[in-house]
């Protein structure tokens, strides 16, 4: 599992719950601490990469959590892209036309 496939997932709406994207995410930076020294940037970038994501999934896992029962497959991604492409346009790089938590690629 890489960035770019979880990048590529989230633009193919592969993903129909918000725990699926986040056991992906958690499989790059667990590998990163694990495989490369703390004082690389390698694990540096997963640091910021695991806060980033820490933080952006921060009450949208448990409401996707107390519903208990899955978007389906695609529309977790559709509507977090769609969602946060509203929501986070002031807030994402300039250089980037993606939003959301497949801006954070």
């Amino acid at each position: 599992m890489d960035l770019g496939r979880v990048s590529d997932n989230l633009k193919k709406a592969e993903y129909g719950t918000a725990s699926e994207v986040h056991k992906d995410l958690q499989l790059i930076w667990n590998n990163a601490f694990k495989y490369t020294h703390p004082d690389t940037c390698v694990h540096a970038s997963a640091k910021r990469l695991k806060d980033k994501v820490e933080e952006f999934m921060k009450g949208r896992t448990s409401k996707c959590q107390a519903t208990q029962k899955p978007l389906g497959k695609g529309k977790l991604s559709q509507k977090w892209l769609e969602e946060e492409s509203t929501t986070t346009s002031t807030t994402a790089s300039p250089h980037s036309e993606e939003h959301g938590l497949a801006g954070l690629f």
